[in-house]
């Protein structure tokens, strides 16, 4: 802006010059306003114009405000970052506040030095050689800053103080043991701790929801018309925390000037342990009317104030008859200090259990009775009554007469069982030494086969040989196929000892696993006839050489039988694998046995179950043998496999 010489600001004579902001009335128009506007160069940070609602905002005068820099007015720990961006406005002509449009609050510094807070707009004002926007931007003249400014600390220590009293009451409601919650048409505000840990939610969770969401459905109707008609009674609902779980409620709301609306306040109680007290003393009452047992009150002084249908039931009395009279009335003549005694003890805080008494019914009937007393204390640990409990023990002394008589029974079928188990006991005995017996017979068949079979062909081979070495000396001529006989003497030899070999220990169990070992078995009994098959899903694993053996002779004493006895046409053989074990089941569709039974037939059958059982127990496994007459067979043998974490190669034999 171009003009003469001339005194900035407002009232100061003017002398003529071309048009600027200064002649077209602004400076009028800003006297007018109400908000503080002050223009300053930006470089210099010299104020140009300062009108009187900025006098009133900082105390200055004009005269004292025109040509001071700007930045008196600045805090003195923002002037550093006050003075940058004035210098960098009127370098380049930008700035990050300026003409920005946003209204900024900060501290400003008034002329008494009191800190206030201010609300301002920064925009960009012509330069004084008249040029326009684009000659300014390009450094044509100087750059000026207009500032309107509102002080605001009035409504910032208001706005602090209602937030600090809202502070305060969010403390006070977070402090309280109730549930405190703040609504605005049903919309949710604000929730205190208490009643956010009652329903197990978060914040926000909660604020912003409507009420009616925490409420079981057939109470929302009732909250909904209570908070439609402002309804301040307390009442009784239940509602539904995070997990869905149900909780018994106690409301009871009221309006109430909440940041200048009108809300509705509502403190919350859980009552579930209120009324699970309610509950357990109805339920008790309960208990005590329905009890058989003569169940009385009474003072300190014994004068009867309750008693339960039981009483009526064993002494005879209406509650009418006996309430306001003295208990020595249910006691038989005679006994005048049996009363006075128990009521001393009683006095002491002593609880009496058990006491074996007469007492007397309104007909005059006596019978034996137990009666437990107790004191009824106050909360400062006073005896203000006392409650008994008697019984009628007929019954109890016929329940005895019975149990004595059970007890007789009892040690008669005790010693039945103990019989029975000696029995048993003999029986095992019985069934071990069988199979000793039977180990014994299968050394014994063993010798017989190597005597009648291997031996008898090894002495016919040395017979031959010895026949042939004296019918050809040294030197004779020898016919072709005259070692013919001792060469199939020898090979049924070899045939022979692998045959009583093979039975004594399969070689391919050792070289080649279970696997191999059961498939070779198979394969040689289809050759023969059988229909056998084998399913596995071992592969090539190998096990524990002792599970490998004690699962082969199960094999193999199972398909004997098979053979033996089933009158079936095969078999099915399955070997698998169910995680830390390994399950052989062999099954056949013959004719089918009864297994208790099968220990009163023949030596060699018993003895070949029990040999399964013995080889698989030792291992920490079981045997199963499943068979119905006409049904077939199953025998399922089930071994564990070494622990893992362990280490051990085989399971060891149970304790």
């Amino acid at each position: 802006m171009k003009t003469g010489k001339r005194e900035p600001g407002f009232g100061g004579e003017q002398e003529p010059s071309d048009a600027g902001p200064m002649d077209l009335g602004t400076d009028r128009l800003f006297g007018r306003i109400r908000d503080a506007i002050v223009v300053a160069e930006a470089k210099s940070q010299r104020i140009v114009l300062w009108n009187p609602a900025a006098e009133k905002v900082f105390g200055y005068s004009p005269s004292e405000a025109l040509g001071t820099r700007v930045e008196e007015m600045v805090p003195e720990y923002l002037k550093s970052e006050h003075r940058a961006g004035m210098s960098r406005y009127g370098d380049s002509g930008s700035g990050p506040h300026i003409d920005s449009g946003a209204l900024l609050e900060l501290p400003a510094v008034r002329k008494d030095g009191w800190e206030i807070r201010v609300e301002l707009s920064l925009n960009p004002l012509g330069s004084s050689n008249g040029a326009n926007d684009s000659d300014t931007d390009s450094g044509g003249g100087e750059r000026y800053v207009l500032a309107v400014m509102r002080d605001v600390s009035r409504r910032k220590k208001a706005e602090e103080d209602l937030k600090e009293s809202e502070g305060r009451m969010r403390g006070l409601a977070d402090a309280a043991f109730e549930g405190i919650l703040i609504t605005e048409e049903g919309e949710i505000l604000e929730a205190n701790r208490a009643l956010l840990k009652m329903l197990s939610y978060e914040p926000d969770e909660v604020i912003g929801r409507p009420v009616l969401q925490f409420i079981a459905p057939e109470y929302r109707e009732q909250v909904q018309e209570n908070l439609l008609t402002g309804y301040e009674e307390p009442y009784e609902i239940v509602g539904i925390d995070s997990s869905g779980v149900r909780v018994d409620l106690e409301v009871r709301g009221r309006a109430f000037s909440y940041r200048g609306r009108l809300v509705r306040v509502t403190a919350i109680r859980e009552i579930g342990e209120r009324k699970k007290v309610q509950e357990a003393r109805a339920r008790l009452a309960a208990i005590v009317e329905s009890s058989e047992d003569a169940i009385v009150g009474r003072t300190s002084e014994g004068i009867i104030t309750s008693w339960n249908s039981g009483a009526r039931k064993i002494y005879g009395y209406t509650a009418a008859e006996t309430l306001g009279e003295h208990i020595s009335i249910l006691s038989p003549p005679g006994r005048p200090d049996e009363v006075a005694e128990i009521m001393e003890r009683v006095r002491e805080r002593e609880r009496i259990e058990h006491y074996e008494t007469e007492r007397v019914r309104k007909d005059g009937g006596r019978f034996h009775a137990s009666i437990t007393v107790s004191p009824i204390m106050d909360p400062s640990g006073e005896v203000i009554g006392v409650s008994t409990i008697d019984r009628d023990e007929t019954a109890r002394i016929e329940a005895e007469r019975e149990i004595r008589r059970l007890n007789r029974t009892l040690e008669e079928r005790v010693a039945e069982r103990t019989e029975r188990l000696s029995e048993s006991e003999s029986r095992l005995k019985e069934l071990v030494g069988k199979l000793v017996a039977a180990q014994e017979e299968e050394r014994r068949r063993v010798a017989y086969d190597v005597h009648d079979g291997l031996t008898q062909i090894a002495i016919a081979t040395h017979q031959t040989l010895q026949a042939f070495a004296l019918n050809h000396p040294p030197g004779s001529t020898v016919e072709e196929g005259s070692l013919d006989r001792a060469l199939d003497l020898a090979q049924r030899v070899v045939r022979e000892a692998r045959h009583v070999i093979e039975d004594l220990r399969p070689t391919s169990l050792d070289d080649f696993g279970l696997v191999a070992a059961l498939r070779l078995e198979t394969e040689e009994l289809r050759e023969e006839g059988w229909e056998i098959s084998l399913d596995e899903d071992l592969g090539e694993e190998r096990l524990a050489p002792e599970i490998e053996t004690a699962l082969f002779r199960v094999a193999m004493e199972a398909l004997t039988n098979v053979r033996k006895h089933s009158r079936a046409s095969g078999a099915t053989v399955s070997l698998s694998r169910h995680a830390e074990r390994i399950r052989l089941e062999i099954t056949d569709q013959g004719r089918g046995f009864d297994p208790p039974a099968s220990f009163t037939r023949g030596r060699g059958e018993k003895v070949g179950l029990a040999s399964m059982r013995e080889r698989v127990s030792i291992l920490g496994g079981h045997l199963r043998v499943e068979s119905h007459p006409d049904k077939g067979t199953t025998v399922m043998a089930e071994i564990p496999l070494a622990d893992p974490d362990t280490g051990d190669d085989a399971p060891t034999r149970p304790e």
